[in-house]
């Protein structure tokens, strides 16, 4: 079977759950299914559910969904790249800002009326990055990380954990503002200095300015 959890996205197929009226609350579960990202392949879902606190509420009642999802990195921001959540279009980043895997869990709530201000729609999305591969989120440099944890809400995105740039070993973070035009990225990170790392990074120091690491 199909289900849609927002007019915006694409059918979630080959779905398996229940739904349930109890005291005017709707609930519609899906145990499994998937849907096609419009980049990046098929997301998992699973453990999901699209909520109706009061089905008694005619104008603009509010609609919850919670979802878990695994996939591409790519394909799940495509799909959170969609309006009315646009997440990032706002961030002004591309959806193939990284390669890996995503196992992600969150909550987007919003009112059930057609043409409702986007600025309506809450969301908090967070999770691991695994196999993180980028040459976006810096500049000219090639991240690469195992593991990092990612945390999407409508006042930014923050990628953060311990990886390595250009072959130097950090353990720091990526921010970006939502919704503010022009608002630049940040990166934070304490870094192994060492010899290679003043290479890495062309800084120049005295010779025998360092030695070991620290």
């Amino acid at each position: 079977s199909e289900a849609r959890f927002l007019r915006s996205m694409p059918n979630i197929t080959k779905a398996s759950g229940h739904a349930s009226l109890l005291k005017n609350r709707f609930v519609a579960s899906v145990d499994s299914g998937r849907i096609t990202a419009p980049q990046g392949g098929e997301i998992a879902i699973s453990a999901s559910s699209f909520i109706m606190p009061d089905v008694t509420i005619k104008d603009a009642p509010p609609g919850i969904v919670r979802l878990n999802t695994q996939s591409s990195i790519t394909s799940v921001l495509s799909l959170l790249n969609l309006p009315p959540l646009s997440i990032m279009d706002k961030a002004n980043q591309p959806v193939t800002l990284a390669q890996g895997t995503a196992d992600l869990s969150g909550t987007i709530a919003f009112p059930m009326k057609k043409g409702s201000d986007p600025k309506l729609t809450v969301f908090d999305i967070s999770g691991d990055l695994l196999d993180l591969r980028s040459d976006v989120l810096v500049k000219d440099r090639n991240l690469a990380a195992e593991k990092m944890n990612v945390v999407v809400s409508n006042s930014n995105i923050t990628i953060k954990g311990p990886g390595n740039i250009d072959g130097v070993a950090f353990d720091g973070g990526w921010s970006q503002p939502l919704g503010r035009a022009g608002a630049p990225s940040e990166v934070r990170a304490d870094i192994v200095l060492n010899q290679k790392a003043l290479d890495t990074f062309n800084i120049k120091l005295p010779p025998g300015s360092v030695s070991g690491q620290g």
